[in-house]
């Protein structure tokens, strides 16, 4: 991975103060993963309100396309910057936290001790989201073609963090959180993450259920 030119200012002081490289392993930290356009930010956003300290950068929001009037995400979008993420160390910097990560990092994060929320959606609405923002926008460039080789890329990914022995994986799917959100909350805390179900459940907005296909399958 190329790495960062300048060091995100947290892992400079971490370097300044000689990390524990093992904190990690004695705090949860809490993870929502999954490929981009599948409602990663909207559970970021829920979780962050019922009860999770939620490290990202808002200047991130700040560089955010919304061609044509298209607001992608108007809750924010929860991310930590480039650099920050890009560092050897990540997410040393961010330990205990709520964090929102593409699906591809899950493999590669510092050992710590991880609960992950890994957001699934049915393909064909990822596209239509894509195509909302645009032909011409980077973010659409996807790593497969077909809805069957969506749902193997996220099988492959979950089954490679599920075998890291610092992680617990929890697949929730985007639809089950729209239609009904408070069951989808409970499960989630009931799964570990110290949470507020019906808090979370409240931020859920079905007006944002934009880009919808009736009838989703089971991959």
């Amino acid at each position: 991975a190329i790495l960062p030119s300048k060091p995100p200012l947290s892992y400079i002081l971490l370097a300044m103060n000689q990390p524990d490289l093992l904190a990690g392993t004695r705090v949860t930290t809490y993870l929502v993963a999954g490929h981009p356009r599948s409602g990663t930010s909207m559970m970021m956003h829920a979780l962050a309100q019922g009860g999770l300290e939620a490290a990202y950068s808002p200047q991130v929001d700040g560089t955010a396309a919304n061609p044509n009037g298209y607001v992608q995400n108007p809750n924010g979008f929860y991310e930590l910057s480039i650099d920050d993420q890009l560092h050897p160390w990540f997410p040393m910097a961010h330990w205990g936290k709520l964090i929102k990560v593409q699906y591809v990092q899950l493999v590669g994060l510092a050992p710590g001790r991880y609960r992950a929320v890994f957001m699934i959606r049915h393909p064909r609405e990822i596209r239509m989201s894509y195509q909302a923002l645009g032909e011409g926008s980077a973010r659409q460039r996807l790593n497969w073609k077909t809805e069957a080789e969506y749902y193997l890329l996220m099988k492959r990914f979950m089954a490679a963090a599920a075998m890291r022995a610092d992680m617990e994986l929890l697949e929730v799917g985007y639809s089950d959180v729209m239609a009904d959100p408070l069951a989808t909350f409970e499960r989630i805390r009931d799964f570990g993450f110290p949470i507020d179900p019906p808090r979370a459940a409240s931020t859920i907005d079905p007006a944002l259920y934009r880009h919808r296909v009736e009838e989703v399958p089971t991959p």
